[in-house]
């Protein structure tokens, strides 16, 4: 082949045709949203009602690498054997940026406002996860240990660690489970399905925190 009068051999001229005519492939879009930068030697709640206190322990550590006493949140926000409201939290959020002069905002909305389906939710809180200005906690209907719909159901918080939106489960940091001698819990890695996460988020109103700068 002829270029400018250059004698091309036809099989490399073939071969640079289709590498300037190939389009560059599309960046892969995640299937699995981390969370990162939480303690996972440290999963497990004090007490029985202390889930807040946790929850917000972890989230203000991963935003910030400060790690406050789930006692000291608990006295701030004012948690009792019956555990913390969700409007509770604020105080906490209060009381830590003026300790350690931090501009930390919380949001707490609806998991029905992060999208119009259930698989766009959860991609959503994916996001939001991901982002290192972010950090997302649950408020939720918690039942039998977390692992299927039971009739009984307690109020739990605790902190979402992977979304994977290709196999649709959601990994969370369960500060419940095994209770030790001293009425702490070891807590736990624990993983469910969309559906059952989605049947334990509904029986909450306000059930996304986001914590971010």
């Amino acid at each position: 082949v002829n270029i400018c009068n250059v004698q091309v051999p036809k099989n490399i001229y073939i071969q640079l045709f289709s590498m300037a005519c190939t389009k560059p492939k599309p960046k892969p879009t995640a299937t699995v949203y981390t969370q990162k930068g939480m303690n996972s030697q440290s999963i497990g709640q004090g007490t029985g009602y202390w889930c807040a206190c946790k929850m917000l322990q972890q989230l203000l550590y991963r935003l910030t690498g400060k790690w406050v006493s789930e006692k000291t949140l608990a006295g701030v926000m004012g948690t009792t054997t019956k555990g913390t409201g969700v409007d509770q939290l604020q105080y906490g959020i209060k009381w830590f940026n003026k300790k350690y002069k931090t501009n930390i905002k919380i949001k707490l909305t609806k998991f029905n406002n992060l999208g119009s389906s259930d698989t766009a939710r959860f991609k959503k809180m994916g996001e939001y996860m991901s982002k290192s200005d972010y950090a997302v906690g649950t408020r939720i209907g918690y039942q039998d240990s977390g692992e299927k719909v039971a009739s009984k159901i307690y109020g739990h918080y605790e902190c979402p660690y992977k979304v994977d939106i290709t196999n649709k489960t959601v990994t969370v940091f369960n500060s419940l489970g095994v209770k030790r001698t001293d009425g702490s819990y070891k807590g736990h890695i624990q993983k469910r399905s969309y559906s059952l996460e989605k049947a334990y988020l509904k029986e909450r109103d306000i059930n996304i925190i986001l914590l971010y700068k």
